[in-house]
């Protein structure tokens, strides 16, 4: 894939498509429609994108566009060395030397509304009036170990019965760049999510995950599949991918940081060294909308000029595949925020479900994600 060994101030040298081919790929949508798909603009107009529901192959167009050809899972030590890459011989999801993470390069993004739609652009190159997404590497799997040494690798339980503020403590500890998966990573996830699939059902393009069953089912379930996005069961029981992140949504909540609610209004921080639960002050700042008056399934999502990134439900009343067809919890209390849904959230869950706890809470049902970015 054309990668070296990391430079901790860039991250992963790339050579490939991010650099070759410059393009701007998008989507719109009218915010009125109760329809979930987008339609597609700019470079992406008759792209195709599907994934696997049984592990088969599909047609996925995307696979080799920039930006996601360069996503890549790959076995990073706590310095952000990286030790090996998938598609190496050596390569293990479940005996690493370090943490199994995936890799997201560097990209541009713009998000919109104008003249009843919405629309979004993403671009491997700069571009006037877009916004810069640095690289960043998520976890592949939710966080596993234990309080004494989180970690992320296959084969292993989930951590989870841990508050967002315990988990943020041990995620840090880890060392410089590490924390928690937090909303502006998750928010970009949701760019490129739509700009690849065009589609507000997440459930549906992806598969549905382990979201009516029993247990949490432990990581690892989708390794065979390596870089493809889908399920290898479409059984409501079984975990799924999107572009090297498992169990994105489903399986377990994940707590989610750099936002805090506070009477329906969401509070968003951009730096990730001054995270803290239950802050509203500087160097918080308040979305310029509110969030929904009450719980459903979202209808709506605000846009905020000076905070284009963030996506929240200001309106609820949609259905489960209508609209935003996500649950979405609105809070008037001061919480913190998990996202995703778990194994017994049926079709509540997806890309665009938020929830929100107090910050001191933990249960078997929540845990988290582990986010590096080399500083």
């Amino acid at each position: 894939m054309g990668y070296g060994r990391t430079n901790l101030a860039l991250g992963p040298i790339n050579v490939l498509a991010n650099r070759v081919r410059p393009i701007i790929m998008g989507v719109k949508r009218q915010i009125s429609s109760s329809a979930t798909a987008w339609e597609r603009t700019d470079g992406s107009i008759g792209m195709v994108a599907n994934a696997t529901k049984n592990g088969g192959v599909v047609q996925n167009d995307f696979d080799t566009a920039p930006i996601y050809a360069d996503i890549l899972t790959m076995d990073i030590s706590a310095n952000g060395t990286i030790n090996r890459k998938y598609g190496d011989a050596d390569f293990s999801f479940t005996n690493p030397v370090g943490y199994i993470v995936t890799y997201f390069p560097e990209f541009w993004y713009k998000r919109w509304q104008e003249g009843g739609y919405e629309y979004i652009q993403i671009s491997n190159v700069e571009q006037s009036g877009f916004n810069h997404s640095e690289a960043f590497y998520i976890g592949r799997y939710t966080a596993t170990g234990s309080s004494s040494a989180v970690t992320c690798k296959s084969g292993l339980a989930n951590f989870v019965n841990v508050s967002i503020t315990d988990l943020r403590t041990y995620a840090k500890k880890i060392g410089s760049g590490w924390g928690l998966y937090d909303v502006s990573r998750f928010s970009l996830l949701q760019i490129l999510y739509l700009v690849e699939y065009a589609d507000y059902n997440s459930q549906d393009k992806l598969g549905y995950g382990n979201c009516n069953s029993s247990a949490a089912i432990n990581t690892g379930s989708c390794d065979s599949l390596g870089m493809k996005s889908g399920c290898l069961n479409n059984n409501k029981q079984s975990g799924v991918i999107y572009r090297g992140v498992e169990n994105p949504f489903a399986n377990i909540y994940q707590w989610l940081d750099g936002i805090n609610i506070s009477s329906k209004r969401a509070y968003i921080c951009y730096d990730r060294n001054q995270y803290t639960s239950d802050k509203t002050s500087s160097p918080y700042v308040q979305l310029g909308y509110a969030d929904a008056s009450s719980n459903g399934y979202a209808k709506k999502v605000g846009y905020d000029p000076n905070n284009p990134l963030i996506q929240r439900a200001t309106e609820t009343g949609g259905s489960d595949s209508t609209y935003i067809p996500d649950r979405f919890g609105s809070s008037s209390g001061l919480t913190a925020v998990y996202v995703g849904g778990d194994w017994g959230s049926g079709l509540n869950c997806g890309l665009w479900s938020w929830y929100y706890n107090n910050s001191s809470n933990s249960n078997t049902y929540f845990g988290g994600r582990l986010l590096f970015i080399p500083v």
